[in-house]
This record gives structure tokens, C-alpha cells and sequence, in this order.
């Protein structure tokens, strides 16, 4: 599989600081719609529509299950797929000079994180994100 990063960008800024980074690493960019998020984060990542067939550009919001609301999802998250770890670290360090950096939600795609619903996935990355952020009691 092609290295690739799913994107989901409802505010629009991060869309342009990373695609440089992106494009100088020969990573592809598949933007995440808010009517993908009830498809799986795999699907989304191996660029196939329902059809089948291959697809452009791509962009996520709300979620998948139940469990999540479907208000729309409004932070940035980038999911990266099948990449080396000398270029994710690579990445990771440009992401940070373009100033996309820690504001971002960044995940890898995992075998278990595949079959989640994009939106799902990424409202629980909020979540988990938010849980290590809150002071230890």
C-alpha cells in the first residue's frame, strides 16, 4: 500500500500547511467528507468508493455508531497509513515546522482502528485526548 494520510480539515488551515509537507514526502492526501464518516477509516484509506474504484480527494465529520452524536465533528485530525517509521518521524518534525503541530489530532491507522467509522474514530481520539489532558486527581 501507498503511504497515504486521510485528512479531515473543517476549518480549511490545515489543509494548507500540511500539503507541502506531504507532497515533498510522496505522501498521498485523501481528504475525508463529512458524508464518509459513516465509512470505515480503512476503507477511506485505501481509496475505495462504494463503487470500488478509486477516488480522488476524500473529508470526514460526524461518526458511525450510535455511541457518538451526529454533531459535526469541527477539530482537524489526520490519520497516517501504511508509512515507514523514519518517515512518520520525518513527517511528524515537518508538521511541526509548518505549524500544524500539537493542535492536531494525529493517529495511525492500526488493524483495529480500520474498522471504526472515520467520524467515530475520530470524536474518540477527542476523547482520549481530552482524558490525558485533564489533571490527575
Amino acid at each position: 500500500m501507498n503511504p497515504t494520510v486521510l485528512i479531515y480539515d473543517p476549518g480549511g488551515d490545515l489543509t494548507g500547511k500540511a500539503r507541502p509537507v506531504f507532497l515533498k514526502a510522496r505522501v498521498r492526501m485523501r481528504a475525508v467528507r463529512p458524508e464518509d464518516a459513516d465509512r470505515t477509516a480503512g476503507e477511506l484509506a485505501s481509496g475505495k468508493t462504494d463503487a470500488g474504484t478509486e477516488k480522488g480527494t476524500i473529508l470526514s465529520d460526524s461518526k458511525g455508531t450510535e455511541a457518538f452524536s451526529r454533531e459535526p465533528f469541527d477539530e482537524p485530525v489526520l490519520v497516517f497509513c501504511y508509512l515507514t517509521k523514519s518517515l512518520f518521524d520525518q513527517i511528524l518534525r515537518d508538521l511541526r515546522k509548518a505549524g500544524a503541530g500539537p493542535e492536531v489530532i494525529k493517529a495511525v491507522l492500526t488493524p483495529t482502528n480500520a474498522s471504526w467509522p472515520f467520524g467515530a474514530l475520530c470524536r474518540e481520539l477527542a476523547r482520549e485526548r481530552d482524558q490525558m489532558r485533564r489533571p490527575q486527581a
